[in-house]
């Protein structure tokens, strides 16, 4: 009985890691478009911050919604096609936003 109880305790704890990596990966992402953007736009702390916090919340909505991949893709845009153009930053992710759109909200 001892070893279900550890073993399930195990289990639980696995689980809880791989869900808190998950999070973290999509976590990364955002950071890294908000410190892209914000490095264009000379964002003030509180505009970083509030960026890097509507990414985590966006990441845990995404994440539960089974959209964690699309989000990624957003970020991953972002990241790698964002331009700044004197003091405004330009991402061209148009298919991406759409698709992460669809997927957290299909009826639409």
């Amino acid at each position: 009985m001892r070893a279900q109880i550890g073993f399930l305790r195990s289990l639980v704890l696995a689980g809880f890691v791989g869900l808190t990596a998950l999070t973290v990966v999509d976590c990364g992402n955002g950071v890294a478009a908000c410190d892209k953007q914000c490095d264009c736009e000379k964002c003030p702390t509180s505009a970083y911050d509030a960026c890097v916090a509507t990414n985590e919340s966006a990441a845990q909505d995404a994440l539960k919604a089974g959209c964690s991949g699309q989000l990624d893709d957003v970020h991953a845009c972002t990241v790698s096609t964002g331009v700044c153009n004197g003091t405004e930053f330009e991402a061209k992710c148009d298919a991406q936003k759409a698709a992460l759109k669809t997927c957290l909200d299909p009826k639409k």
